[in-house]
């Protein structure tokens, strides 16, 4: 049965999942991960100026930054924290006007998880100079 990317993994690939992230995930009972909130949200009206201004620029890589907050759900933004080093396995679904995603948990200024189509997820502070 072929999975879309979007549709959320089935518990017992979770629980067998390496990722010491998703298995904490699964403790406190979350057994969907941010995928579908990153696609939701990149998605909504809300963000839709931004979404045509990036267009707009008619450049190949447009990216977009998005601050995570207390406010954010939990699984979003206790997985931007530094105590979590994991990183999610499969790509997000992104609006075609957006080719690049820096997610940045910005109440703590803890971690920065960045999605490249061409290097997949990334921890910006293992990735690029931050000093």
């Amino acid at each position: 049965m072929r999975r879309e990317p979007s549709e959320p993994l089935p518990v017992e690939t979770l629980k067998a999942h390496p990722d010491p992230s998703v298995k904490k995930l699964l403790e406190f009972g979350v057994v969907e991960l941010f995928l579908d909130w990153i696609s939701e949200t990149l998605a909504s009206p809300k963000l839709a100026n931004k979404r045509d201004k990036l267009m707009r620029t008619g450049a190949a890589e447009r990216h977009i930054f998005h601050g995570i907050t207390f406010t954010s759900p939990e699984q979003v933004y206790f997985g931007l924290t530094l105590g979590e080093q994991g990183l999610p396995a499969l790509a997000p679904t992104l609006p075609r006007e957006i080719t690049h995603l820096w997610l940045w948990n910005i109440e703590g200024g803890d971690r920065c998880a960045v999605w490249f189509p061409e290097r997949g997820w990334l921890d910006a502070m293992d990735n690029w100079a931050t000093e």
